[in-house]
């Protein structure tokens, strides 16, 4: 017999469902003139393929000197105001870190012809995701932005109450559950902060695949640490996708261990799922582990006794870079 979980996320990997993220992330518009290239300096990813691709989403990071993580962002274009009633840059970010963005944001606004608005309060965001997500792709207040790996995108709405009168013209799109949303982000391995990343995290650490950031766009704040970073070949600690048997008990924060040496100490749980339909009803964690010798197939254990085996992220987003 299905569960309610078992149904929810069936409709979200064969189906199409949505998840609302108006009060979850924050969203600050930037504009004037010099905008664009003003942005494009100062964060980890190369804002140029907004520029082929309008209806695009690109993640990136604001990185302090030493390219250790302040912010996770998914920054989008907005070109049309009768879309949002808006015109220019849209940075999302966790709602945790608007005032770390605003900061960071305004330290490098010196003469620049920019203006930084929070427009948290007047907007909404919806995320539609799923293999038949592309159905509202159409509508014009739809960005291209895979956050479970099965597809999909973003709505934005230029108020919230135009957010909630979608929501109920469209009252048979299934909500995707707390417990469903979690399993997919960590099936396809997107981090989440302070549940796997902080301040104390370097970029190149949780983003392994490098869909946050560049090292050959140009100068921006850490870049040249990651360069090195990056000539080098590896770092010392990386982002893994663990799992233990079905029905294990795993939690955020539980020490990870190598087999037969208890007394060395790899690192921490991060996000977990109880139950993962995609690695055959495992439970899975996402987690930041000294590196080496750390690979697929590699043996762990919790300080709880709970057997770990390293495996492949399941399922790969589609990003544009």
């Amino acid at each position: 017999m299905k569960s309610g979980f078992d149904d929810n996320y069936s409709e979200l990997a064969h189906s199409v469902a949505y998840r609302d993220l108006t009060t979850t992330r924050a969203r600050i518009l930037v504009t004037g003139s010099d905008a664009f290239s003003w942005l494009h300096a100062l964060v980890s990813n190369d804002l140029r393929p907004l520029k082929l691709h309008p209806k695009a989403s690109i993640l990136a990071f604001c990185l302090d000197p030493t390219a250790h993580v302040l912010a996770d962002l998914r920054i989008c274009l907005l070109n049309d105001e009768d879309v949002m009633g808006f015109n220019g840059i849209l940075v999302d970010t966790d709602v945790e870190n608007l005032g770390t963005v605003m900061q960071y944001l305004d330290r490098y606004l010196i003469t620049e012809d920019v203006q930084l608005n929070d427009v948290t309060l007047q907007t909404g965001c919806i995320a539609i995701q799923g293999p038949c997500s592309q159905m509202y792709s159409l509508v014009g207040n739809w960005w291209d932005l895979d956050l479970t790996g099965f597809g999909g995108g973003i709505l934005l709405f230029g108020s919230v109450q135009r957010k909630e009168d979608w929501l109920r013209e469209n009252n048979r799109l299934v909500e995707v559950s707390d417990i469903t949303w979690q399993t997919a982000r960590v099936e396809c391995g997107l981090p989440q902060w302070t549940e796997d990343f902080g301040p104390q995290t370097l970029a190149a650490e949780i983003d392994p695949r490098r869909e946050h950031y560049s090292v050959s766009k140009g100068c921006y704040p850490g870049q040249e640490i990651l360069a090195r970073i990056d000539s080098r070949g590896h770092t010392n600690r990386q982002l893994h996708l663990v799992a233990a048997a079905p029905g294990s008990n795993l939690h955020q924060g539980m020490n990870v261990l190598a087999q037969g040496e208890q007394t060395t100490l790899l690192g921490t749980l991060g996000s977990c799922s109880a139950k993962s339909p995609e690695c055959g009803n495992a439970s899975i964690a996402l987690c930041v582990l000294r590196s080496n010798p750390i690979a697929t197939g590699s043996r762990l254990v919790t300080s709880s006794g709970v057997d770990l085996e390293v495996i492949d992220i399941p399922r790969q987003r589609i990003l544009f870079k």
